[in-house]
């Protein structure tokens, strides 16, 4: 008795994931029982998280309309770092970058993100 192949999101990433799909690329951390401080940080700020995101979502469209600071970073293919300096607020009492903070956790929404400014290395494709 043959089994049919399963299709990951990957085979086609033009269709649109499920649920179960989409939550289990959003924590592959936790699937992979990774745990520790700053394993997460690691991870996440990675060139490899960044072309998973990628993947999972392959046109600038798709991708959701709020974003935390990793998935903010892979959506602009800049360093994590650069939007943490970019949500910071000056003496002045402004940010570069719009944002909202709900607790430790930053939401930038992806209109502010492309208002933000152009970044070269986003045009190219994964």
């Amino acid at each position: 008795m043959s089994t049919a192949p399963s299709i990951s999101i990957l085979d086609d990433p033009l269709r649109e994931p499920s649920p179960a799909e989409f939550v289990m690329r959003r924590a592959p951390l936790v699937q992979a029982g990774v745990s520790g401080a700053g394993t997460a940080t690691k991870i996440k700020s990675s060139s490899d998280w960044q072309i998973g995101l990628w993947q999972l979502w392959p046109r600038e469209e798709v991708w959701p309309a709020k974003l935390d600071i990793y998935e903010s970073a892979a959506y602009l293919r800049v360093s994590p770092d650069t939007i943490r300096r970019a949500v910071t607020v000056a003496r002045d009492g402004k940010a570069q970058l719009a944002h909202q903070r709900v607790g430790a956790i930053y939401r930038i929404r992806k209109v502010d993100l492309d208002s933000f400014g152009a970044v070269r290395g986003r045009a190219d494709r994964v």
